[in-house]
């Protein structure tokens, strides 16, 4: 699993992986999360901190080519899109602040 909100998400994360799971987490949030240690042990998960900036340029080139090829494959599955009209941007930051899950946009047209 790919996961851009640690400290959001590991509740979830939890949740929906199974023994042996890799979370990999790469975004940056302004506090440390929280990890529940005993937790991940006993699902045997592995979680992986990833600083791109860091990563050989080969390797970054080689994850772009395996990612297109799960795109080109439908191997990828896209979180949901929620379109909002600008009338309801209170709405959706409700929707959003409630767990909304996928993505929230404001529809400007």
């Amino acid at each position: 699993m790919i996961e851009v909100s640690l400290t959001d998400n590991l509740e979830l994360d939890l949740a929906v992986t199974g023994p042996g799971a890799t979370i990999v987490t790469y975004a940056a949030q302004p506090d440390d999360p929280t990890l529940p240690v005993f937790r991940l042990m006993r699902s045997n998960l592995v979680l992986r901190f990833a600083l791109f900036l860091t990563e050989p340029q080969d390797a970054l080139l080689r994850v772009a080519t395996e990612i297109t090829a799960a795109l080109r494959e439908d191997g990828l599955t896209p979180l949901p899109v929620h379109s909002f009209s600008l009338d309801d941007v209170a709405l959706a930051h409700e929707a959003v602040e409630n767990g909304l899950i996928g993505k929230a946009v404001l529809d400007l047209r």
